[in-house]
This record gives structure tokens, C-alpha cells and sequence, in this order.
């Protein structure tokens, strides 16, 4: 399964994320894309290869839930 099959996966309920120690690197810009993103309370990324873009991406959707964000 890649990030972006997870993107395009009906989450709607999904409320934590835990993808911690990857080499995602511009992978959380795809996440970027997902209706349920905005729904997640926790967000663990920690200890993953992020590269500026994929950070970028993330950041720059609303996360009007989130409580927890672990980098």
C-alpha cells in the first residue's frame, strides 16, 4: 500500500495516525488530498524523512482537529 492509496482510502472516522519512522519524503503532501485529514486529532510523522516539499504540502491544509502532532 502506498500513501497515496491511503489518501484515496474512505477514512472519514479516522481520527489517528501513526506512520512514524519512514522515508516518506514528499509522501505527506499526498496526504494533503485527503477529505479526511482534516478530521485527524493525532498525526504522528516523527522520525521520518520529510523533504521541504512534503511538509509544505501538509502544512498548508486546514487541520482544524488536530490536538497532536508528532515530527
Amino acid at each position: 500500500m502506498s500513501l497515496r492509496d491511503l489518501a484515496d482510502a474512505p477514512l472519514a472516522s479516522l481520527r489517528g495516525l501513526r506512520l512514524a519512522r519512514n522515508q516518506f519524503r514528499e509522501g505527506p503532501g499526498l496526504l494533503a488530498k485527503s477529505p479526511w485529514l482534516a478530521g485527524l486529532r493525532e498525526l504522528d510523522l516523527a522520525n521520518s524523512l520529510i523533504n521541504p516539499s512534503g511538509m509544505r504540502g501538509l502544512l498548508a491544509c486546514p487541520l482544524p482537529a488536530l490536538e497532536s502532532l508528532s515530527l
